[in-house]
């Protein structure tokens, strides 16, 4: 079935690097994924998932070179697919794999069918990341919202707030994990933040994201001239938004991922 006939990217896109003793002893606690968008060729979307799946299945199912397959339902790489490959480090990804066989079987398999999009590096920031454990409950559908910042510190300092604002209100009912962009690029995306969901219907729930909701907490949180002050901080730091929603197609992820 083809991915344009599909009713529905990070799990998602994805680390922050804490240097212990000398750089020769670095310690690599951190995570990270590399991104991948595919653009399917006019007519080709079929065989792009069938030999992306099979790539998949045969070199990326274990340890931090699984992979995984979203499709973007939204935003402006609708109809992109997005391949994620981790978590790893980069010492990690030295021993990716590159011999003959991976390389030939996506050149003339995979991008027979394809053309390359952007290719990412995003690493876990832990500080403002909170992890719920789900179980088994799936998750498929994943909102990854985009932020460009004029003013670094600040835009941390608003994340912040938000995360202690949403932690006082009580627990968490989805995961929220935000990450920072490995590498200069002028198009200024700089960081993201990735929450996952069953089904579109949560946001049609209580706290599923309505500016209401969330700005009572900010105000519950901070009180009303610390809201205020919120305000102005989140104006001086120049965020610019986009979202993009992603729909996990399981199928054409690596066996190891656990999707």
């Amino acid at each position: 079935m083809s991915l344009f006939t599909r009713i529905s990217l990070v799990t998602s896109a994805v680390a922050s690097c804490v240097l212990l003793g000398p750089p020769a002893l670095a310690a690599q606690d951190y995570v990270q994924y590399e991104t991948q968008y595919l653009i399917p060729l006019p007519g080709q979307s079929e065989d792009l998932e069938e030999a992306l799946g099979e790539h998949n299945r045969r070199f990326h199912n274990e340890g931090a070179f699984v992979a995984i397959v979203r499709y973007v339902v939204n935003g402006p790489r609708t109809g992109q697919l997005v391949w994620i490959m981790g978590p790893g480090t980069w010492t990690d990804w030295d021993a990716r794999p590159a011999d003959d066989a991976h390389d030939s079987d996506w050149a003339s398999n995979v991008m027979a069918h394809a053309r390359n999009g952007r290719v990412e590096y995003w690493r876990q920031m832990d500080d403002l990341s909170t992890i719920v454990d789900q179980g088994d409950d799936a998750r498929p559908l994943t909102r990854v919202r985009f932020f460009s910042v004029e003013n670094e510190e600040l835009w941390r300092q608003t994340q912040a707030q938000q995360v202690e604002a949403g932690r006082a209100a009580g627990p968490a009912a989805n995961s929220t994990t935000f990450f920072d962009r490995q590498f200069a690029d002028p198009d200024g995306r700089n960081f993201a933040r990735v929450t996952s969901h069953r089904n579109w219907s949560e946001l049609d729930q209580g706290g599923g994201g309505g500016a209401g909701g969330f700005q009572q907490r900010m105000v519950d949180y901070l009180g009303p001239a610390g809201y205020e002050q919120y305000r102005e901080d989140r104006e001086a730091a120049g965020i610019t938004i986009l979202d993009e929603w992603q729909q996990l197609l399981p199928e054409l992820s690596g066996a190891g991922s656990g999707n």
